[in-house]
């Protein structure tokens, strides 16, 4: 270019960006490779300056949107594919993929090109897919499309892109061996199956399931899977979901550490199946879940998503699941070792969960047991549970059952009364200062 072409492309395409001398010399550099390109094949050095871009596009971060505009970018490339040249039309579709992270533009460009059934673009990728076999081009393929759905899903396009019918189908049939690949499918798979309705779902709900299932049992593709059959448990498919067999695959990936990573998704699974019908929690796995909770190699993040999900048991009545068995002796442990915000989390639960427990004889037996002691001698109450708890102790000192209590039980209360008296919180220590004169011959 000479100086008025290199100020006129500033003026056009940058609109006085503050860039460095060396970006803008590379971005000019680039946008006269564009309109090179724009030649066809009739020169000689054609096939070479398309394999270089994939290089030269690599050494930007950035490039600007109206640079893309005003070249056809993504047009030129994209024209590029339908040339019957396996190099040309690889090395197009790495520069397509690497742009679209590159520039908003170029991948609003290629929705249009997508929604937009006379370039067939969606069409030239599939027919792609299904001629060559290389794991690379599906990589490449399925991340462009990939970023096509997450645009679909952001735009909320009424009328999505047929892309997954199209992709169950060439996966039955050529199936998946390439991790990357399977991972950039499943991704799709997660996003069509959260974004759209259960009517939509249902002729691929067994292509989506069989899929889920056959990589529930790999410890790099198993939480993709369960975010799926979260999704598909949302839109009322829990019941094919169980006649699959996911409780017997639940409780053998609980006992494999290889699976830990995963632990948010099959709790956050079983949470999502509590939401529909409290009956289901006695099909979750506690004993499992119990003993992941005092595994040495399993971190903070996975035991607080382990407590989350009990917490929703709890809320919904189930405490007393939670503590069946070893439940009690392991919270109790969690309760004299864990970090503040796991015991935090372990107070609420087993307080919230007494509040919300269905029967006045099912709070007494947890209020007899040793857990109880545990609740009462740690103040890492949340706040939401404080001023609940002198109510619901009257509460159960004036009801008929308060002779159930064990002396022990009562003692409890009693030190638990005087040790608020003693705290910095006013509000609870006349709390406290009334029960006891209240209560104090009963107790």
């Amino acid at each position: 270019m000479n100086i008025s072409e290199m100020e006129n492309f500033k003026s056009l395409i940058l609109k006085d960006e503050e860039i460095s001398q060396d970006i803008f010399f590379d971005l000019s550099c680039l946008y006269q490779l564009i309109l090179k390109l724009w030649q066809g094949p009739v020169y000689t050095e054609f096939k070479n300056d398309i394999a270089a871009m994939p290089l030269i596009i690599a050494q930007f971060s950035e490039i600007p949107d109206n640079l893309i505009i005003h070249s056809s970018f993504v047009e030129l490339f994209v024209s590029f594919l339908k040339i019957e040249d396996k190099q040309i039309q690889k090395d197009s579709l790495i520069v397509l993929d690497q742009i679209i992270y590159l520039s908003d533009a170029a991948l609003m460009i290629l929705m249009n090109h997508s929604l937009n059934p006379d370039t067939n673009f969606i069409g030239n990728l599939f027919s792609l897919l299904s001629r060559f076999k290389e794991n690379e081009l599906y990589i490449i393929i399925l991340g462009i499309l990939l970023a096509i759905v997450k645009k679909e899903k952001s735009l909320q396009i009424r009328q999505p892109i047929p892309i997954v019918p199209s992709l169950i189908g060439l996966f039955a049939e050529n199936g998946m061996k390439n991790r990357e690949v399977i991972e950039n499918y499943l991704l799709i798979l997660k996003i069509f199956s959260k974004e759209n309705q259960s009517e939509t779902l249902i002729p691929f709900l067994d292509d989506i399931l069989r899929t889920s299932f056959k990589f529930i049992t790999n410890p790099k593709l198993c939480s993709i899977s369960f975010s799926i059959l979260c999704n598909l448990t949302t839109k009322g498919f829990f019941q094919q979901i169980l006649d699959c067999s996911i409780l017997e695959y639940c409780t053998k990936l609980l006992k494999d550490l290889r699976f830990h990573e995963s632990i948010r998704k099959i709790a956050k699974f079983f949470t999502c199946l509590i939401e529909i019908d409290a009956n289901f929690i006695e099909i979750i796995p506690l004993q499992e879940f119990h003993q992941v909770l005092m595994h040495q190699k399993v971190n903070f993040k996975q035991k607080l998503n382990i407590l989350i999900l009990f917490e929703k048991i709890a809320l919904m009545g189930g405490l007393c699941y939670i503590l069946q068995g070893i439940g009690s002796s392991i919270l109790f442990c969690l309760l004299d070792e864990s970090e503040f915000c796991l015991r935090e989390k372990i107070y609420h639960l087993l307080w919230a969960g007494l509040f919300s427990l269905n029967t006045p004889d099912e709070q007494i037996s947890v209020m007899n047991s040793n857990i109880f002691v545990s609740m009462t001698h740690f103040t890492d109450f949340q706040d939401d549970d404080i001023p609940k708890i002198f109510p619901f102790l009257k509460h159960i000192l004036d009801s008929s059952y308060e002779s159930k209590l064990s002396d022990q039980v009562r003692e409890t209360i009693k030190e638990f009364a005087l040790d608020w008296i003693q705290s910095d919180n006013e509000i609870m220590a006349d709390a406290a200062t009334e029960f006891l004169d209240t209560y104090n011959d009963t107790i």
